[in-house]
């Protein structure tokens, strides 16, 4: 049987499956909130005040797992950083222009 995923648009627009995933719940985060008034109610690390555009930005900008947690936030989990990453897949756009304002002169 072929994957219906991998199927012709045309053979599984009928059969039910747009209905199905479009009832999919939204992805929910274990380590992460969003708390009105804590960081402009931006998406945070659980009980901490750090952004997941701070953890993201810095490892685009060179930091690694090991030093990010090292040296950056030593309080973070690397299963924290990895849900960071899991978010910012999900959120690209947000995500990147949450980074890009927060590198511009003045930030966020």
């Amino acid at each position: 049987m072929k994957c219906p995923l991998r199927a012709p648009v045309s053979s599984i627009a009928g059969s039910g499956i747009f209905l199905k995933l479009s009832r999919m719940p939204a992805t929910s985060y274990r380590y992460l909130t969003k708390i009105p008034g804590i960081r402009s109610g931006r998406t945070i690390i659980e009980g901490t005040r750090i952004g997941v555009h701070d953890v993201v930005g810095l490892l685009q900008n060179g930091e690694t797992m090991e030093t990010l947690i090292a040296r950056c936030f030593p309080e973070l989990t690397r299963a924290q950083v990895y849900e960071c990453l899991a978010y910012y897949e999900d959120h690209r756009g947000e995500i990147d222009l949450l980074v890009a304002q927060q590198l511009a002169p003045g930030g966020l």
